[in-house]
């Protein structure tokens, strides 16, 4: 599966909404991010990654579906030179198997 770094598109907000209406993700977030994520949640922050001056917020793509998001927050004063990285990423074992479908060799079931 190849994935690709892009900015967000107005067009993600439902996949972005599904993907990370996840507890399991949530529970591994930083405290600002809504739990249950709506459809709502996802266009409030592309409006906002779409309107920074330096761009610091990527969609994750694959299969020509957001899928995550990897983002930094720059540091400042004496850490200038640094910046804090953070990412999440849908569960993609569901995505691997809707793209290529069950892989028999691993199980030893034929289909």
């Amino acid at each position: 599966m190849d994935f690709i770094l892009r900015p967000w598109k107005e067009s993600d907000a439902k996949t972005l909404a599904r993907h990370l209406n996840n507890k399991k993700i949530w529970d591994n977030c930083r405290d600002g991010l809504p739990f249950p994520y709506t459809e709502t949640d996802a266009d409030t922050f592309i409006k906002y990654a779409s309107e920074q001056v330096e761009q610091n917020e990527y969609c994750i793509e694959a299969n020509h579906e957001a899928i995550g998001n990897i983002g930094f927050v720059r540091g400042t004063d004496v850490e200038r030179f640094n910046a804090e990285v953070g990412y999440w990423i849908s569960e993609i074992q569901n995505l691997i198997h809707r793209t290529k479908g069950p892989d028999s060799s691993r199980t030893g079931t034929s289909l």
